[in-house]
């Protein structure tokens, strides 16, 4: 008996792996049997008589009907699991080898049961069992015939299955139990359990694949099948639109639009192909024009387009009743006829943009050659690294380009030459090879492909959609068996990015990243080999859905703690996905799924943010779980959606206050503002103390952002580059000083061996325009002798430094071409013994119109001050004098006594402006609304410049939060407050740390109102006892800052993001934003103004504006400081701009309790909506407060608001 494992359509709809079933049962056995074959032997109640005999079998010719299929009705509906097929022997028939098994509940519709055509039934054989992946509901079973010619003989079908949907383990589906798995991820129970399912899924590929192409996301009639849904829904029936901004989606009219460019949801399906604007621009290219003139490529465009083609190819095939065939309507239809033409340009032209992108400025030509094959690299398929490696522009090419090639696998009639498939294979084969490189360990950029972070399912899918491409295709075979069993292997490794409680370690903005393909290998997998992404926590789905939604602020803007961008709307449908988690992954039907009011609200608040139709634009990648009545369940929410909601995230450490101001803007006073528009009557006072030792985390604790009606107040820059250490600036490079000026050029100096060295490994370095190049010296030295005092005389010409091009010499560096420092390198095997050391002397440019003295007796400024940078504790550089190169006196020593290695870079001067500095700031308290201690700085001795450190903040270690109620003493009860303890963040248990006590607390008052209230105590001098530390410790507050002088959209002129901030009383300020940044465009000014108080217990500090002197004096930082703004170079290499606020004592402190009262307003003549008076005073002797801690009180206009802090 051979066993053949078939994975069901229905996998989608109702089950997971049978590794827990039980009660199987033979459910066919004497069942009626219906066909429209003819038969020429036998009758088919034979099929399910359970008689074995040769007589009895059926046999049908399979030229004479274009039915061939018998449908068995089980007489009531139950899970079907596997099949087993007798066919008997070869006497006058022939193997059935390719087939089909259908499944339906009614027996009207009927839907594939997924991978069915993998392997024929072979007549030597007696029984073929078939093993569903995934159980289905049924109470009809289908069997196809797909032979077209000679007969066919069927003896007998037997279906199991059983009355109850079996059980599985989904236990990894969830965080891991104590009880189950004590170790957690490293407990040898889960061990094995990770093996179980790769292995699992590894016998799907094997057992279950089709052979045969199309087979990505399914083949001919799964695919079909599978976009039923969208399909036969009549999307008219529906509400809500298919391309606006922010609205609720019909996603029936969303999946007509992307597919059928139907604009409208009662549009007519197109009779001709040109009436859809994605297939016009393929039938209308002229494959003629240049590589210049041709029009630009779009993937997305491309994959719309080949999943309009598949769902007409499915059309025609499956449905008798087709829409697109002329034989069912009275009109013209001109789709079929055009269908082929389409097919045609669609792949020419297709490979002429693949051609583009290897070719001219598209590519890098350089790159290293990978398993002995040089090839161009497109450099559109990189990104996030260099431009030669597997990185996550990958998915860029194999995304489209997998789909593309699995449809034209087999029929080379529609490329303009078979060559062209074979291109396409060789480059998309070559980067799978670049794949498995870098899935060796000992791989430099092992990590891109396994760490766990958002690029591992990104590199992941890409390299699981060529191995499904290519699985068992001649020559492919070990290739894709390897990659399959990387992908598998380094998914495990993601699971732990997404914490127990819901968040992603990285933040929202980066889960988006990695969710676009997370989502994507769930949804292929399930819908190739009736497999879900197991190495996923699922389970959490609900929990990190809700969390997803909170992170998007009322402003319509995204909550942009640590390394994120502030980017408007939520460009995905992630939070829909992860309600119907159960959908997904096929332990629910896609539409059974029930939500609760909690759940449709997160639906609610996900399409009031909705970025247009983004995450549903691709039908090719849709779920068909999102086939719903959306607008239905946004509706069952009602005014909820815009209720209050205080999230607080533990261990995760983030918050996010979101209330009701009770005012109401005029953009939400129209007749049916939509809860989109409505959440301009909301604030927003959002916390941060995320772990700073995750992923694109920063050293930001207590950091804050602040929206009311629409406007963003406090803001700090959000994504700039990346840095290790404490390091906020850095220098890069510096002006150019010895421009190239003819081929005769050269580099001289002198040399010579000292102590325990192999000159080989010393290196010099040039750096020019930010490219460098090394030489080793002791490979010149080689070419010249001694001196009497062992010095070596050394002239290199310019142009030996062939990597250093005609455009680095050319390019202008801080006003000035040509080198900008030279290095001398210790490299790995240059010491003879743990000491050792060389000498340099006498470094000049010899050129036409001069020499140009670097380093000598005669000049000395390219060592002295800043001008020698090298790390002191591993290094040393020492002027000697007596016996130097050439009969001058003095010399450099350059050595070490520790055996370590390193650079030591020498400037041509000692000039701040000079210098090419990297504004790291943004990582740091620093550059967040923060508690900022200036006098925290890297101190240890070998270090150069403290002052460009900034330590307030350790890495690594980790703030507690908790949630609290608190009554006022007027009489207001259960105000809501969430507090960060980050006094372990600010150094308490670390050697050189700051601060004993560190807390920030947030609470919520009226009408959405906020206090915060910071209360930190220094660290003793020494040990536990005596004098505490003291510095001018002060809270930073970050406003945006821009010149945009427009709220239209971006394309237009950009929409302004700043507020204006002035003084309005004594430690007062008002904030004036420019915009309501709410809506995309439509040149909505701002109507909100805010108020902030400042108060503190121990007095004598006062607001402020602009940097402190430690950053504004700094000479290397000023540059990006003008005035009060700090200017930062994001990692876009665009800039951002902050205004900042300080509150600062006026001398050296070493504990205070500060208070800051945050007042929102409408800008509107009413007074009642208007900013009113307002103060904040910290005391321990308030009258009616009795306290051992502090009490607070706010007063705004005639409400006050007095907090006792004792029982916080």
């Amino acid at each position: 008996m051979r066993k053949t494992v078939l994975t069901a359509m229905a996998a989608l709809f109702c089950g997971s792996s049978l590794s827990g079933l039980s009660a199987e049962t033979l459910l066919s056995a004497q069942k009626p049997v219906t066909s429209g074959v003819t038969a020429t032997v036998g009758t088919l109640a034979s099929i399910t008589d359970g008689d074995m005999s040769n007589d009895a079998p059926f046999v049908f010719d399979n030229q004479a009907t274009s039915d061939r299929t018998v449908t068995i009705d089980l007489g009531r509906e139950a899970y079907v699991t596997r099949l087993g097929i007798h066919t008997g022997s070869a006497y006058r028939t022939q193997a059935i080898r390719k087939f089909r098994v259908w499944y339906s509940e009614d027996g009207e519709t009927f839907s594939n049961v997924l991978g069915a055509t993998r392997q024929g039934l072979e007549y030597a054989d007696i029984t073929q069992e078939i093993t569903l992946a995934q159980p289905i509901k049924a109470r009809f079973i289908r069997f196809e015939s797909l032979e077209r010619w000679g007969a066919s003989k069927i003896r007998e079908i037997e279906v199991y299955g059983s009355e109850e949907r079996p059980e599985a383990d989904t236990r990894h589906f969830f965080p891991l139990q104590d009880a189950d798995f004590p170790k957690g991820e490293a407990d040898a129970a889960f061990q094995a359990r990770i093996a179980e399912l790769n292995t699992q899924v590894l016998n799907r590929f094997e057992e279950n694949l089709p052979r045969s192409h199309p087979r990505l996301h399914g083949d001919e009639a799964q695919y079909w099948s599978y976009f039923r849904p969208f399909e036969t829904a009549n999307a008219s029936d529906y509400r809500g639109e298919n391309y606006s901004y922010a609205t609720t989606k019909n996603v029936f009219s969303v999946y007509n639009h992307r597919t059928y460019g139907m604009k409208k949801a009662g549009w007519a399906y197109p009779h001709t192909l040109r009436n859809i604007p994605a297939a016009r621009f393929y039938l209308d290219v002229n494959l003629n024009a240049s590589d210049e003139d041709l029009p630009k490529g779009n993937a997305t465009r491309a994959m719309q387009v080949l999943h309009l083609i598949r769902m007409i190819d499915g059309c025609l095939e499956f449905d008798p009743d087709c829409r697109f065939s002329q034989a069912n309507t009275d009109r013209p239809m001109h789709v079929e006829g055009e269908l082929w033409a389409l097919k045609r340009k669609f792949i020419r032209y297709e490979f002429r943009d693949f051609q583009r992108q290897l070719t001219g400025n598209s590519a890098n030509t350089s790159c290293p050659a990978v398993d002995g094959v040089s090839f161009p690299r497109a450099k559109y398929w990189h990104h996030g690294y260099d431009g030669c490696s597997f990185n996550l522009g990958a998915i860029r090419m194999f995304r489209p380009w997998t789909a593309i090639m699995d449809y034209y696998w087999d029929d080379n009639r529609y490329w303009a030459q078979p060559e062209d498939h074979a291109r396409v294979m060789d480059i998309m084969t070559n980067y799978a090879k670049m794949y498995i490189e870098q899935s060796d360990p000992s791989h430099k950029l092992h990590w891109m492909v396994s760490l766990h972070n958002n690029w591992n399912t990104i590199t992941g899918e890409a390299a699981l959609r060529f191995a499904t491409l290519v699985y068992d295709e001649p020559g492919y075979e070990e290739m894709a068996r390897e990659l399959l069993a990387n992908v598998l292997k380094f998914s495990w490794n993601h699971r732990r990015i997404y914490m127990d409680e819901g968040m992603y370690q990285e933040g929202a903005g980066y889960m988006a990243t990695d969710y676009s393909s997370t989502g994507a290998i769930n949804n292929f997998y399930m819908r190739t080999i009736g497999e879900p992404m197991h190495a996923m926590k699922w389970g959490i789905g609900t929990d990190t859905a809700e969390w997803y939604v909170n992170v998007m602020g009322p402003d319509g803007h995204a909550v942009n703690f640590g390394d994120a961008w502030k980017t408007q709307g939520i460009r995905n449908v992630i939070p829909l996905d992860l309600l119907l988690w159960r959908e997904m992954i096929g332990l629910d039907a896609p539409g059974t799924t029930e939500l609760s009011t909690a759940e449709q609200c997160v639906a609610a608040r996900f399409f009031a943010n909705h970025y247009f139709d983004d995450g549903m634009s691709t039908p090719m990648l849709m779920g068909a779980h999102l086939a719903r009545d959306w607008y239905s369940e946004v509706e069952a929410c009602g005014d909820q959606q815009l209720a209050d909601t205080y999230a607080a995230e533990f261990p995760f450490n983030e918050s996010m206050f979101r209330v009701d101001t009770g005012r109401t803007t005029w953009a939400a006073s129209g007749e049916n503002p939509t809860p989109h528009v409505q959440q301009s009557n909301q604030s927003m006072m959002a916390m941060s103390c995320v772990p700073n030792d995750f992923p694109h985390r920063e050293l930001d604790c207590f950091d804050v952002k602040w929206s009311v009606h629409g406007s963003r107040f406090i803001d700090d820059t959000g994504y700039g580059d990346f840095t290790k250490g404490y390091n906020y600036y850095q220098v890069k490079g510096s002006k150019g000083h010895v421009p190239l000026t003819s081929a005769s050029d050269t580099l001289e100096f002198f040399a010579k061996p000292v102590k325990n060295v192999n000159m080989d490994r010393a290196f010099i370095v040039l750096n020019v325009a930010g490219k460098t190049q090394s030489m080793s010296i002791g490979a010149w030295m080689k070419n010249t002798a001694p001196d009497a005092n062992g010095w070596h005389h050394i002239k290199i010409p310019l142009t030996a430094f062939g990597e250093i091009k005609p455009h680095h010499w050319n390019r202008v560096v801080n006003g000035g071409k040509g080198v900008g420092s030279i290095t001398f390198l210790q490299g790995s095997g240059l010491h003879l013994f743990r000491e050792a050391s060389f000498g340099i002397d006498e470094i000049r440019f010899t050129q036409g119109g001069g020499d140009l003295l670097w380093y000598g007796d005669a000049r000395t400024d390219s060592v002295e001050g800043d001008a020698l940078q090298y790390s002191r504790h591993r290094l040393f550089v020492e002027e000697r004098s007596g016996s130097g190169a050439n009969g001058t006196d003095g010399w450099l020593e350059i050595g070490t006594n520790i055996k370590a290695t390193g650079p030591v870079v020498s400037f041509y001067r000692d000039v701040a402006e000079d210098r090419i500095v990297q504004n790291y700031y943004d990582g740091f308290a620093i550059g967040a609304n923060s508690l900022i201690v200036p006098d925290a700085q890297f101190t240890e001795d070998w270090f150069a410049r403290p002052g460009q450190t900034h330590m307030g903040q350790i890495f690594g270690k980790r703030a507690t939060g908790e949630t609290f109620e608190v009554d006022t003493l007027e009489g207001a009860t259960g105000l809501k407050g969430v507090s960060f303890d980050a006094s372990e963040v600010y150094g308490k248990s670390v050697d050189g740390g700051w601060l004993e006590k560190a807390i920030r607390y947030k609470i919520a008052l009226p009408n959405g109102n906020f206090v915060i209230v910071d209360d930190f105590q220094t660290r003793h001098v020494n040990g536990d006892t005596g004098p505490r530390k003291t510095s001018q410790i002060q809270q930073f507050w970050y406003t945006p800052y821009d010149n945009v002088q427009t709220c239209a959209l971006p394309r237009n002129g950009g929409t302004s993001h700043h507020v204006d901030v002035t003084y309005s009383g004594v430690n007062t300020v008002d904030f004036t934003p420019r915009c309501m940044i709410l809506f995309r465009g439509g040149n909505v000014q701002a109507e909100a103004k805010g108020r902030m108080s400042a108060a503190s217990l121990a007095g004598n500090v006062e607001l402020k504006f602009g940097p402190p002197s430690f950053m504004a004096d700094d000479p290397y930082f000023r540059r990006f400081v003008n005035e009060d703004t700090i200017t930062q170079v994001n990692r876009k290499r665009g800039t951002d701009v902050r205004r900042l606020l300080r509150f600062e004592p006026l001398e050296p402190v070493s504990e205070d309790t500060r208070a800051f009262l945050f007042q929102g307003a409408l800008d509107h003549p009413d007074p009642k909506d208007a900013l009113k008076p307002q103060s904040v005073v910290v005391s321990k002797t308030l009258p009616g407060c009795e306290t051992q801690s502090f009490c607070v009180q706010a007063k705004i206009g005639n409400e006050t608001y007095t907090l006792n802090f004792d029982n916080i």
